[in-house]
């Protein structure tokens, strides 16, 4: 949700869905991946052997949950990759910035969801470093720390 709009009758802003229309409720809405006018995902690639053990939950996973995924998510280009004698992973890749790993080795269905929850979520945008200190036009009430500030009153 954000702010959009002039305001009501009353001059008041009112929070409408970031994509849609007022009042409508479109699939993915709910979703915070829309930033910036597009989805931050792209691509989200689940990759598996046919044969592995570490890869059980992953094959689950493939023919319960992904038919599911790919029709709430349409947005999402959702791609299989079969891997011969290796370790199933989940890779999301993202409109900006390295693609994002995560290995689903050994896990069930459930935890493989919770994973690609998280990456569906994820920006991919770095943290913000703020460099400098930080300086005040009014001074403070109590007066400029000096060492001294925290003595005992009694050694004074």
């Amino acid at each position: 949700l954000g702010w959009r709009g002039q305001g009501d009758e009353r001059g008041r802003r009112t929070r409408v869905p970031a994509c849609g229309t007022r009042g409508e409720s479109t699939q993915g809405s709910t979703s915070a991946m829309a930033r910036y006018g597009g989805w931050t995902m792209k691509k989200l690639t689940v990759a598996y052997c046919e044969y592995s053990g570490s890869s059980r939950g992953a094959r689950d996973f493939v023919e319960r949950v992904l038919p599911a995924f790919r029709d709430k998510y349409p947005q999402y280009e959702v791609a299989m990759e079969i891997l011969k004698g290796k370790h199933p992973y989940v890779k999301g890749e993202y409109t900006k910035g390295k693609p994002k790993v995560v290995g689903i080795k050994n896990l069930k269905v459930g935890d493989i969801e919770f994973h690609m929850a998280n990456l569906r979520r994820h920006t991919n945008d770095k943290a913000t470093i703020l460099k400098g200190k930080v300086l005040s036009k009014t001074p403070s009430i109590q007066g400029k720390w000096t060492p001294n500030t925290f003595r005992h009153t009694g050694l004074n």
